[in-house]
């Protein structure tokens, strides 16, 4: 009996195993492309997420109105051209491409473009990136269920729409590019509420959503039937696997084709069998570190001024990162416009950090927890040794790790005293980061909490002004408070990407971090 019982267990757990999406692809016909990825943690919707690894998905899936080129231009994908706007930048006239079908077979329409921006300011839980849309005029009347509709938007017809504008809104059409402005059928979400982004998530991507594990992963299929052709793999498989070092032995394996390559890693690979699979990728970020202005001793203007003092930064570039990113100043990346050529940091001096802190009144020092994310070995690297560094400083750091999920809601409910995070614009305007770090409305989202009338001021003129010499320099007054004077951040490097990638992988490419496949091939041999 016990013999029977112990063959029946391992024949299930044999079943499980291969039934779990993400741990065979030999069950999938055709060209296969698999990806390592950390696990979100969360469902494939970015009305609710920010992550990027997300989207890496989430794009294959559901398109825009608009997209970004490999140099960040705007072009369209949904929209049949650019829109039509008005003299006084308020009005903007769109029309859909004729003849557009989501994967369930449903036109594309006016009503589910309008959609988008019902359920993003819905008053029954308002989409997480909503403010980067709420200059539509009635946006705000309508999330606080002052109206039943959003007066901004005018449908026209089935393809021919108006948008108002509340105020003139220099990025809008930069901001209808980003995946938070996905379109997805009207009338299949509200049938599917419940399973969207697990069970079910349609949209006129060039792949279709064959299933989704909130452990193992998540596996795509071609759309045979689009518009432009179909893509040239068959399924795009991604494979949920926080271990980096995991990863890296099931990539030596052959069972992955593409996984990131960590900076403590970067040299072995460079110098060993798989030197020529390496691929770097630029991103539009800095690598920063935060601290929170609720914290007692952060709220004061002199301990910010000490901590300054306090991280070598120059030393954690050389060791943890490798060399391989370059050491900055700025919070904005180079060629961003706005970006002051005149910002500058402290060098480390722990003498001087000491002698700030007796200033404002800690003359035993400071204390204070950083958090960070338990699956990033490289974030672990870095706070082990600006922990000792600040030691000699005269700040006592008590490093936490934790999972993803809870880094992020205790992160976006301002309650993170110190972190570092490494943040990508999604387009070249500097609105695009500084008002997501900076402004009132935004800033207890990255826990900063930074709150400054000018800032505020400056920022909400630098949307309705026009690219100009003039709005450049709006941002760089910015800057120069953030970074130099209130030392709301410490910018220490910039951003880079590092994977390696299968030889029969051809075409490969990542933008600003984030995946697109869709025009990748394989090599079969």
């Amino acid at each position: 009996m016990k013999k029977t019982i112990t063959i029946l267990a391992l024949l299930l757990t044999m079943m499980v195993t291969i039934s779990c999406p993400g741990n065979n692809k030999s069950t999938l016909q055709g060209k296969t492309l698999t990806v390592a990825l950390q696990n979100p943690k969360t469902v494939l919707d970015m009305h609710n997420t920010q992550f990027f690894i997300v989207m890496s998905m989430f794009d294959h899936v559901v398109q825009t109105l608009y997209e970004f080129d490999e140099d960040f231009n705007v072009i369209p994908l949904l929209a049949e051209d650019m829109p039509t706007i008005s003299s006084d930048g308020l009005l903007y006239t769109f029309k859909l491409k004729p003849g557009i079908t989501f994967h369930d077979g449903s036109p594309l329409t006016t009503e589910d473009v309008q959609f988008l921006f019902e359920r993003m300011f819905s008053p029954d839980g308002i989409g997480i990136s909503a403010a980067s849309y709420d200059m539509i005029l009635g946006a705000k009347e309508f999330t606080a269920g002052k109206s039943t509709e959003i007066t901004g938007f005018h449908a026209i017809d089935d393809y021919v729409f108006e948008i108002q504008l509340e105020y003139p809104f220099t990025p809008f059409v930069h901001n209808l590019a980003m995946s938070y402005a996905g379109i997805i059928p009207k009338q299949t979400f509200l049938a599917n509420q419940k399973d969207w982004g697990s069970k079910v998530l349609v949209g006129t991507g060039y792949y279709k959503l064959k299933s989704y594990h909130p452990t193992a992963g998540v596996i795509l299929e071609v759309d045979e039937n689009y518009r432009d052709g179909r893509a040239p793999i068959d399924n795009i498989q991604f494979k949920f696997i926080d271990d980096e070092s995991t990863a890296l032995l099931e990539y030596a394996a052959g069972n992955l084709d593409i996984v990131d390559l960590p900076f403590e890693q970067y040299q072995d690979y460079a110098n060993g069998k798989f030197a020529n699979d390496i691929h770097h990728w630029s991103r539009l970020g800095t690598n920063m570190i935060i601290a929170n202005f609720d914290d007692p001793a952060f709220s004061h203007p002199l301990v910010r001024q000490a901590f300054a003092y306090a991280i070598d930064r120059d030393a954690i570039v050389a060791q943890v990162y490798k060399g391989l990113l370059d050491r900055v100043d700025n919070f904005l990346p180079a060629g961003m416009p706005g970006r002051n050529p005149t910002i500058k940091l402290p060098s480390y001096d722990p003498a001087k950090s000491r002698e700030l802190l007796t200033q404002a009144g800690f003359p035993d020092g400071v204390k204070v927890e950083a958090i960070y994310r338990s699956t990033n070995h490289s974030d672990g690297q870095f706070w082990t040794m600006a922990q000792a560094q600040a030691k000699e400083a005269g700040f006592d750091i008590t490093v936490t790790a934790m999972d993803r999920a809870m880094q992020v809601e205790l992160m976006n409910s301002g309650k993170i005293p110190l972190m570092i995070t490494g943040w990508s614009a999604s387009y070249l305007d500097p609105d695009d980061l500084f008002y997501t770090f900076f402004h009132s409305n935004w800033s207890h989202l990255k826990s900063s909490n930074f709150r400054d009338a000018e800032v505020d001021a400056l920022l909400d003129a630098g949307q309705r002004a026009p690219i100009s010499r003039e709005r450049d320099a709006m941002y760089e007054r910015v800057e120069k408070i953030v970074v130099e004077r209130d030392l709301a951040v410490y910018p220490y490097s910039n951003t880079k990407e590092f994977n390696l990638i299968k030889p029969r992988v051809i075409n490969p490419f990542r933008l600003n971090g984030i995946y697109h496949l869709w025009t990748t091939d394989i090599q079969e041999n």
